[in-house]
C-alpha cells in the first residue's frame, strides 16, 4: 500500500506539472495543442558509453528557415516520459525535466524573463521568486535562469527556468519538483544544462 501511495504521489506531480505548463501554454502563449501533439517530430535515442541516456532530436520549424538539432545528456536515473508531446522530457522520483521552445514575442532575454515572471505571477498562487535572474551559458550562448517557488494544487511546488536563443527561437529548459526536496538534485540540474547542445 505504501508503494501505491508513492506511485499516486508522483503521478499527481507529473500531472500537475505537465497540466499547469500547458495552463500557461493555452492562456498566455496561445499555443495549439494539436500542432503539438501531431508536429512534424523525429526522435531517436541512443546509448553512449557513461551509461547516459542521450536523445537526438530533429525539429523543423515553419516559423524558422533553419533545421535545429538538440542533444540532451540526462545523468543516471531520468526516465524519458514516452507518453508526453514534447520531445525532451524526463523524470526522476518526483522532479521533472522539460525542454522546448516557446513562442515569446522577440529574442532580448531580459524582456523574455520580465514576460515569463508576469505570466507566472498571473498563472500560480503565491509564487516567490528566489534570488535575482542568473547568467549563464548553455552550448556557449546566452541564457537566464529563474527560480521560484509556487502553490499548484495545495501542494508548494518549486521551480528553475532558464532561457535562451536557439537558431532565433526562444527555448526553456524546465526544472520542477516539491520544493522540500528540489534542492537535492541541482547537480543533476546543473548537469543536465550543460549537456545541451545544438
Amino acid at each position: 500500500m505504501k508503494l501505491f501511495s508513492k506511485l499516486f504521489a508522483i503521478f499527481i506531480i507529473c500531472f500537475l506539472f505537465i497540466f499547469a505548463t500547458y495552463l500557461v501554454m493555452k492562456e498566455y502563449m496561445h499555443i495549439d495543442l494539436v500542432k503539438l501533439i501531431i508536429g512534424d517530430r523525429k526522435t531517436n535515442t541512443n546509448q553512449v558509453d557513461d551509461n547516459s541516456e542521450v536523445e537526438d532530436v530533429d525539429v523543423s520549424r515553419s516559423s524558422s528557415s533553419q533545421e535545429t538539432k538538440i542533444t540532451v545528456s540526462m545523468p543516471d536515473g531520468w526516465e524519458k516520459n514516452e507518453s508526453s508531446v514534447l520531445e525532451h522530457q524526463y523524470m526522476k522520483g518526483t522532479s521533472s525535466f522539460m525542454l522546448k521552445s516557446e513562442p515569446f514575442e522577440g529574442t532580448d532575454l531580459y524582456d523574455i524573463v520580465d514576460q515569463a515572471k508576469e505570466i507566472y505571477s498571473d498563472t500560480f498562487d503565491n509564487v516567490t521568486y528566489i534570488g535575482s535572474t542568473k547568467d549563464i551559458e548553455i552550448n556557449g550562448n546566452p541564457a537566464k535562469t529563474i527560480v521560484f517557488t509556487a502553490d499548484i494544487a495545495g501542494l508548494e511546488m518549486k521551480y528553475m527556468y532558464a532561457y535562451t536563443i536557439i537558431n532565433g527561437e526562444v527555448y526553456v529548459a524546465t526544472f520542477g519538483d516539491l520544493a522540500s526536496t528540489f534542492d537535492s538534485l541541482q547537480s543533476d540540474y546543473d548537469a543536465i544544462l550543460a549537456s545541451i547542445e545544438y
